[in-house]
């Protein structure tokens, strides 16, 4: 998976952070990149984030509270925290989260927690005509499975092009 960083500085704290724990699952990831976003939350790691045995884990009761917050690092805490382990508030709707400049960034914090749902290939049957009559599968194996399903042998799975259109806002 590719992973668009906002500085070097944000790719070597989420290197260094996922070194730290030793634990490179999709939670741990998608915090850490998220939180790596603000220079703020890079720099007061130790207030968000606890790394001892006794007490291991997120600080959601103070870190949100911290004089060093900004509107940008307390929207980079929402989403890391969210990402983590569901923790929610009244601040982690999509308009509160995302109306700052690490909007960009946040959808690559989200790829890596769900990683299945931005698979780069979709495959898709279609029959001898070329008409699409599955779509959105998976995996080339089960789109091939799906077309042998069909009684009419002519159907065969392949790539699901995306579908583009201008539109002027």
């Amino acid at each position: 998976m590719e992973i668009m960083f906002s500085t070097e500085n944000h790719k070597e704290f989420f290197i260094s952070m996922i070194t730290k724990v030793n634990t490179w699952d999709r939670y741990h990831m998608a915090l850490f990149y998220t939180l790596g976003i603000s220079p703020d939350c890079r720099e007061h790691i130790e207030d968000l984030f606890n790394f001892s045995k006794e007490n291991y884990g997120i600080k959601p009761e103070t870190a949100l509270l911290c004089d060093w917050q900004t509107d940008g690092s307390r929207a980079c805490t929402r989403l890391g925290y969210n990402l983590f382990n569901g923790l929610t508030d009244r601040k982690t709707d999509p308009g509160s989260l995302f109306a700052c400049k690490y909007a960009p960034y946040f959808l690559e914090a989200i790829k890596l927690c769900y990683p299945n749902l931005f698979k780069k290939k979709i495959y898709c049957v279609k029959d001898a005509e070329g008409n699409v009559v599955e779509e959105s599968i998976d995996s080339l194996g089960l789109a091939k499975i799906y077309a042998k399903s069909y009684k009419n042998k002519d159907y065969t799975a392949e790539p699901q092009e995306p579908v583009y259109t201008d539109i002027d806002i």
